[in-house]
This record gives C-alpha cells, structure tokens and sequence, in this order.
C-alpha cells in the first residue's frame, strides 16, 4: 500500500471511530440535569431527583434544601415509572423539566408534558389532567 492510502485508511477508521465513540458517551442532556431544572423560592432549593429500582422502576422526587445552610429539609416523591420489560428503559424514562412556584404550590412537569401540582405545605401531589378535545 502507498503511503498516501495508508494515510486515506487511518482517516478514515479514526473518523468512524471517533463519532461511534462521541455518539456513545454523550454527555447527559444538560438541560435535564438536576442542577439545571432546580429553582430557589424563599430560600428553599427545590432539586429534581430519581432513584431506580431494578424491579420496580423509576421513582421522581422533589428534594427541599435550605439554600443558605445546604441542609436536606424533606423529600416528595411525584411519580414512578413502572418498566415494561419488552421495551427499553431510557424511552420509557420521563426526566422533570420544568419547576416553578405559583401561590404555595409547586408546579411540576416532565419531559412527557406530564404536570404536578406539589401543595409545599402539605406535601400532597395531584396530577393535572389536561382536558381531551373532541376532535
């Protein structure tokens, strides 16, 4: 082989290589990651969180911290995803996106367009159903 197509060959295995291996450890979508959706009210530090159970699946929280002090007040679980094992686990993940507060209530929403309502005073979640149309 001449000098020249070893040179083309190495282009060429080094850009396939180097997209699979960019493709494959891409880095968390950053405007999902907690740090980027949690919100300061009043002091308090509302930080999505998830925690996955192999044999149950997912379950989201909201986690209260002091944002002065950096201490945990309490925790809230918002809802779970129960896996079906025939599909594959990241589709079926539906990650909190969006946080703010309106009148003492924390008004939450995921990457599903999924909305909660978390009451901060008695920790109660309900899940806001949007009206069917009728088409």
């Amino acid at each position: 082989m001449s000098k020249i197509s070893i040179i083309l060959l190495a282009a060429v295995v080094f850009g396939i290589f180097f997209c699979g291996v960019t493709e494959a450890s891409r880095i968390y979508d950053k405007k999902l990651a907690p740090e980027n959706v949690a919100i300061v009210n009043n002091g308090i530090r509302y930080i999505p969180n998830s925690v996955y159970d192999p044999q149950k699946g997912r379950e989201y929280y909201i986690e209260a911290w002091d944002d002065k002090t950096r201490v945990k007040l309490w925790e809230q679980k918002i809802y779970e995803i129960l896996y079906d094992l025939n599909m594959e686990q990241d589709v079926q993940d539906r990650d909190i996106t969006d946080l703010h507060v309106v009148d003492g209530k924390l008004m939450i929403a995921n990457e599903n367009n999924d909305e909660y309502v978390l009451d901060l005073d008695t920790k109660e979640v309900m899940k806001i159903t949007a009206p069917k149309s009728n088409e």
